[in-house]
């Protein structure tokens, strides 16, 4: 029955938040060292996480390393969503912005019926694994995360860099493949264990990709000989390849296999450098 259904879904939401439910270790770790990247390059606008793990490990990591950051909820007790503060990006460089894609361990809903977030929560609110996760995806607060994605993939030169995803969530790769169809300059980099063969869904995603960019160029074709010279030159007719794609280290040369004099420009480098210094000693 959907009584029976209902009770099974809790007792599944409740069984993954026991287990992902930890403190962050201490020492070196991802989290750690993210964090303190984070925290210490110098940047003109602040650093956007995109998340869809359940836990608090980032959030532990970004408080040990001082950062702060927004996660689209203000207040303490029972913090609230503000969706106008997520639409506005008028922060500090110095600050991160954290969206949790998929939910968090500490959301809940308030006694009006309102996602909101709390210390620790009895009943969490998080989309997991299921039929309905797509669906679930497109609702408040995940709509209001989502789009804080598609608004990234749209700034100028947009560069993201994917660790640990499996690429198995549609409505994320969805947003991936339209955030590198709606601009030619943005860029989608996937770390990925192993070899790319062993993850049929980025291989899929990829293929997609390649799809896109043929279309385009097919529509971008034109008849007259300036445009398929516009094509030749790198213009706006060439074609869009994948941004997903494994890249396998490129081998230095040896020194016997390197063109003529280009030792000379290293040896200055590394003498200006010892140069350099020397006068700060």
């Amino acid at each position: 029955s959907s009584k029976e259904l209902g009770e099974l879904e809790t007792e599944i939401c409740r069984h993954i938040c026991e287990r992902v439910d930890q403190f962050l270790p201490d020492g070196a770790n991802p989290y750690q060292q993210l964090a303190a990247w984070v925290g210490s390059i110098p940047r003109s606008e602040p650093v956007e996480l995109f998340t869809t793990n359940y836990d608090l490990l980032m959030e532990q990591a970004l408080e040990r390393h001082r950062v702060a950051y927004f996660d689209g909820f203000v207040g303490s007790h029972e913090a609230f969503l503000d969706a106008q503060a997520i639409d506005h990006d008028a922060l500090p460089p110095r600050w991160a912005r954290l969206w949790k894609l998929h939910g968090s361990i500490n959301w809940t809903l308030s006694r009006t019926k309102q996602v909101c977030r709390v210390q620790k929560a009895k009943t969490q609110h998080i989309i997991h694994p299921s039929h309905l996760k797509y669906d679930e995806s497109r609702r408040m607060p995940y709509l209001a995360m989502i789009d804080r994605l598609r608004s990234f993939l749209r700034k100028p030169s947009a560069v993201l860099v994917i660790c640990g995803y499996s690429f198995r969530d549609e409505h994320l790769n969805a947003t991936l493949l339209e955030g590198l169809h709606g601009s030619s300059r943005t860029m989608v980099f996937a770390a990925i264990f192993g070899k790319l063969d062993d993850h049929p869904d980025a291989g899929a995603v990829i293929e997609r990709r390649r799809v896109i960019g043929r279309a385009e160029t097919e529509e971008r074709r034109a008849p007259d000989e300036q445009h398929r010279g516009a094509r030749n030159r790198g213009g706006p007719g060439r074609e869009l390849g994948p941004r997903l794609q494994e890249v396998p280290p490129r081998p230095r040369p040896a020194a016997r296999d390197r063109p003529r004099g280009d030792e000379e420009p290293e040896k200055r480098a590394v003498a200006q450098a010892v140069d350099l210094r020397r006068n700060r000693m």
